[in-house]
Formats: C-alpha cells, sequence, structure tokens
C-alpha cells in the first residue's frame, strides 16, 4: 500500500519529474480511516492539553468546520457516535492546513445514512478548501460519487485507471469488468436481464503472487502470455490506462 501511495502523492505533486532538491514540499493530511477507539482517544487527549486562548480557539474553528462544537472536545471516547469520530479524524487532518489528504476507508465502518453525511462533508470541504484527496473504498457507488479520477487494484498493483465516469461507462479490464457487474441496480426487471461476471478460481498469496499477471488465476481470457509475461499500464484510449495484453482485442470482440 505505501508504494501506491507514494506513488500518488508524486502523480499529485509532479514530483516524479522533477529534481528532488528543487521539489516544493506538499502538505499531507494525516489519514482518516476506520473507527479507532485508540485513535479518537489519542486525539482527544491532544485536544485537551490545549491551554492557550489561540489553541482553544483554533480546535473550535476545527471542530466547526466538520459540523461539532466546542463542547466535544471534553466528551469521553464512548460518548461520540461513529459519524462523530469520524468527523473529528476530519478535522485532525485538517489541523496542518493539507493540500493532500489519504482517505482509508473512512466510511466502511459506518450506517449508510451516516456514510453519505461523511461523503457529503468531504465534497464540501474539497470545494471550499481545494484540498485533493486519495479515497480508497470496497464501495464502488460511493466511489462513483466522490471521485473524478479512479484506480482500480488487484492485489496491490493498479490494473486500470481513467476519469470515474469512464471507467463506469467503458471499463475495460476483467477485473474491473467483473467488479462494476456486481453493482446492484435499483431496478428489478434490470437488475434481472443483467449479466454478472463471476470470477472463478481461488485469490494467489501476495506473499508469492504470480510471474506475470497476478490476475490470471480468475481471468477468463488468461493465456500462456499471461503467466509468463506481467502487463504494463498501457493508454487504451486519452487518459485510460489499462494493464492487460488482450485488452485491445476484448475492445474488437476478437477474444
Amino acid at each position: 500500500m505505501l508504494p501506491a501511495l507514494l506513488a500518488c502523492v508524486l502523480l499529485f505533486t509532479g514530483c516524479e519529474n522533477r529534481d528532488p532538491e528543487k521539489t516544493e514540499t506538499v502538505r499531507v493530511g494525516v489519514a482518516i480511516y476506520q473507527q479507532d477507539d485508540t485513535f479518537i482517544s489519542t486525539v482527544v487527549q491532544h485536544l485537551e492539553q490545549f491551554a492557550r486562548e489561540e489553541e482553544q480557539a483554533r480546535v473550535k474553528e476545527l471542530l466547526e468546520t466538520v459540523g461539532l462544537n466546542a463542547e466535544h472536545a471534553t466528551r469521553y471516547v464512548h460518548e461520540f457516535s461513529g459519524g462523530q469520530r469520524q468527523r473529528i479524524g476530519i478535522a485532525r487532518a485538517l489541523a496542518v492546513e493539507p493540500e493532500f489528504i489519504v482517505c482509508d476507508e473512512p466510511i466502511s465502518a459506518l450506517d449508510v445514512s451516516i456514510q453519505a453525511q461523511i461523503v457529503n462533508l468531504l465534497i464540501r470541504l474539497q470545494k471550499e478548501k481545494g484540498l485533493t484527496y486519495l479515497f480508497i473504498a470496497h464501495d464502488l457507488a460511493m466511489v462513483k460519487h466522490i471521485s473524478d479520477r479512479v484506480a482500480v487494484m488487484y492485489l496491490g498493483n493498479i490494473v486500470e485507471i481513467t476519469q470515474a465516469s469512464a471507467l463506469y461507462a467503458n471499463p475495460m479490464h476483467p477485473y474491473t469488468q467483473a467488479l462494476l457487474s456486481a453493482i446492484p441496480i435499483p431496478d428489478p426487471e434490470v437488475e434481472e436481464k443483467k449479466q454478472r461476471i463471476r470470477l472463478e478460481g481461488e485469490l494467489p498469496s501476495p506473499v508469492d503472487p504470480p510471474e506475470g499477471c497476478r490476475f490470471i488465476n480468475r481471468c477468463r481470457f488468461a493465456s500462456e502470455r499471461c503467466r509468463k509475461e506481467r502487463p504494463e499500464l498501457l493508454e487504451m484510449e486519452p487518459g485510460h490506462l489499462v494493464a492487460c495484453h488482450y485488452c485491445e482485442e476484448m475492445k474488437k470482440g476478437t477474444v
């Protein structure tokens, strides 16, 4: 996960092609992740330690920014709801006035109604503060809602990356196609007619992945070439990169 995160930060800053000695510092916010009582307890303890008036004003400002109020800084951990805990996590990330925030499964432990509130908060903050998010999630519908550009990963490798609208309208990698086919459609007639792509085979061990394409054990298009040669991310359409040996053939319908 760390190499992929570093790559995203470099792409965001444009640092991958710059002289390291001349690269400007980018403020990366503390990650917002799943609920963690220890994490929340640490944050609350830090808030309680603020003594000076200006520091207390800053805490109040941060809490109000995420929809809480100053008295929340004095509460015990068990007094916070799931949504409030995530808001505290967001406030903590905002404290360093970041340009880039890592959101690692920030809504997966929340109820559906609370998920929408947190995502809407993130979208509002993004517009107000000009933030960039690396939003990591398994909820494909929510990823579509919040993302401008989406990268699909399988076993630690990015297999497809493009604009969100292009990905959901025209998925090119076999794994992406299978993922999107699993999204339920809120129309019984359409859902009944939808063709679901079911993945067979076992997930390889991340410790000992296949030599070639990591998706080979579950791919319906796999060949001997896939077993020996790892596919590179290639631009199949403007801004649409895919790591598959047979992507061009799939587009033409010849495989």
